[in-house]
């Protein structure tokens, strides 16, 4: 996901040290910084506020691109009597590859003020170049005022859609947007980047106002607020206040926005707020609260779907069985499996096995059931074996982090991804191991490295003759499909779009291979995170007829393992749906 950090706050500290702080910002695990930047010249009362010049911009950018920061948006201030400049803006995009340019709702609270700004703002988009957007951002007093019924921010930003879209396309939509390019939708004339702390402050519902909104808003601005003994809201640490960090993360990680922390209401320096910030939103990222699953089957030639059953709980991966009718899957610690003719499910035991994930695969003869299970607690993950009717597990990797995917046809051999210390380094690779018992003197199974590229390398599956495993890796930059031998020789790329490519699985007769995209800006290449955007492709195995099947909300736990029906006409998945206000 892409975190940001909003420099006004420690905008001055930036000035003293810029490498440090740069430095500091990129451990943290952010990738963006957000400045507040001056459209002109910057009056002399404000040369000591952290809102820099263009020129500081321009001597700090060597620093911030040494440690891989990037800006994709910026706060833009001009002086009371001045307008900003179309063609300042467009340098700044041209110069730094700024994209979404921050304006402040100009504390407007009334109706005729919003209409005139509003008209002033629609103007000025009208004369930007696409890529380039505006973004509203909300303060106090627009948060606190009220027009008919609604914020005065959230009444602004409908006087500054309500003439459509941007000049020259060849529709016109009340919202702003329309289905007429290849991203699916027109450029706003002017969009959103709500600070959540704010609107909280005015009284507003923030998860119902961010879904209500989620067509204009690109970007979200956290600020937080906890109630004082009087009951006033004092500003605080972000996550030491009232703001529901997880609904708001959840809406940003479905709608692919960036997010950026403000630094204001630091609570004790701001390098340690910002590195506990950075914290939050990594622990977030797998955050599913609120989410229903959604058990379905593709039909691969049609792209039509059948919806099972649904779920008010996670599950995960589905297995296919050779009888048709029975789906096994993971949930909340086990194994279940599915009967589709009878719509009833039932927990296979598992004996200590009670932590599983969604990296399992059946056997061969489908007498059995190999697993992923971490002790409770840990991300310790090691596979294990089992009667697919349940009973007592077989460890097989003694080592971990290992994550099954693979199953040899020939019954033999299991390939999985492991994590592995090397060189005082973690590196993430292919695997494969013995799916039989040890020796008689009880010798542990040596596992054997398939993969050795400084990448991120996951989900390998074996095809049906046993000749080659599938997996998907991140060294081309993004994540993509990849076939070798099955000893690991002639390691081929099979996918090329601009976008992540995750899991491919083959079809039992061998002739279809379908696999779960990402888009290549909503998250980094190694992420495989849950309720997001996401589509089903499918190819030949030879990378041929490459087609998108649909597209649908779900990710992680979708299609981790083989889900092809016996008659490889139909696979399984399960979508996602989150429950918000």
């Amino acid at each position: 996901m892409r975190f940001g950090v909003q420099l006004f706050g420690p905008g001055n500290l930036c000035r003293e040290n810029p490498e440090r702080f740069f430095k500091l910002i990129s451990e943290a695990c952010y990738q963006l910084i957000e400045p507040c930047l001056w459209a002109g010249e910057r009056p002399e009362e404000a040369k000591d506020l952290p809102v820099w010049t263009i020129e500081e911009l321009t001597s700090m950018q060597p620093l911030y691109q040494k440690y891989n920061l990037k800006i994709l948006s910026c706060h833009l201030f001009a002086g009371p009597e001045d307008d900003l400049p179309p063609a300042k803006i467009q340098k700044l995009y041209e110069d730094f590859g700024i994209t979404s340019f921050v304006i402040a709702g100009h504390s407007e609270t009334t109706r005729e003020g919003c209409l005139a700004y509003a008209e002033k703002l629609r103007r000025l988009a009208g004369e930007l170049p696409s890529p380039i957007r505006l973004l509203l951002h909300n303060g106090l007093e627009e948060s606190l005022a009220r027009i008919d019924g609604k914020t005065a921010y959230e009444f602004l930003l409908d006087c500054c859609a309500s003439s459509g879209i941007r000049p020259g396309s060849p529709k016109s939509c009340v919202s702003g947007f329309c289905p007429d390019n290849d991203t699916g939708f027109c450029q706003a004339i002017v969009g959103a980047q709500p600070d959540v702390g704010w609107l909280l402050y005015g009284g507003e519902d923030v998860e119902a106002f961010l879904w209500r909104n989620k067509d204009r808003i690109f970007s979200l601005h956290y600020k937080d607020f906890a109630k004082k003994e009087d009951g006033a809201l004092a500003e605080t640490a972000i996550g030491k206040g009232l703001i529901d960090m997880k609904a708001c993360f959840q809406f940003a990680r479905a709608m692919e926005l960036p997010q950026f922390a403000d630094m204001d209401g630091s609570e004790n320096d701001f390098l340690t707020d910002i590195q506990n910030t950075g914290q939050l939103f990594r622990s977030l990222t797998q955050c599913r609260d609120n989410t229903r699953s959604i058990l379905c089957i593709c039909d691969s030639e049609t792209g039509e779907v059948t919806k099972l059953r649904e779920f008010d709980r996670i599950i995960e991966a589905p297995n296919w069985l050779k009888d048709g009718d029975t789906i096994i899957y993971n949930s909340e610690g086990y194994i279940w499996n599915y009967r589709i003719s009878e719509d009833r499910e039932c927990k296979i035991p598992s004996g200590e096995c009670t932590n599983c994930n969604n990296d399992h695969v059946l056997s061969p003869d489908h007498s059995q059931i190999a697993v992923s299970h971490s002790q409770p607690g840990t991300w310790e993950s090691k596979i294990y074996i089992l009667p697919v009717t349940g009973g007592t597990p077989r460890l097989v990797t003694p080592k971990g982090p290992s994550y099954l995917h693979g199953w040899s046809p020939d019954g033999k051999e299991l390939a999985y991804c492991a994590f592995r210390e090397k060189d005082g380094a973690l590196s993430v690779d292919i695997y494969s191991i013995s799916a039989e018992k040890g020796n008689e003197s009880g010798q542990e199974q040596e596992e054997k490295q398939l993969t050795g590229h400084a990448a991120f390398n996951d989900g390998p599956e074996y095809d049906p003759d046993g000749k080659h495993i599938w997996f998907n890796s991140t060294r081309t930059g993004l994540m993509q499909i990849w076939k070798m031998d099955r000893d690991g020789e002639n390691q081929t790329q099979m996918t090329f779009e601009e976008q992540n490519n995750w899991f491919a699985h083959v079809s039992p007769d061998g002739k279809k291979v379908v696999n779960l995209s990402y888009s290549k800006e909503g998250l980094d290449a190694d992420e495989h995170l849950p309720n997001m955007q996401v589509s089903l492709w499918t190819m030949k195995p030879d990378g041929t007829d490459r087609k998108k099947l649909l597209d649908f909300f779900g990710g992680q736990g979708s299609v981790n393992v083989n889900s092809w029906s016996p008659d490889s006409r139909r696979f399984a998945f399960v979508a996602y749906e989150l429950m918000h206000r």
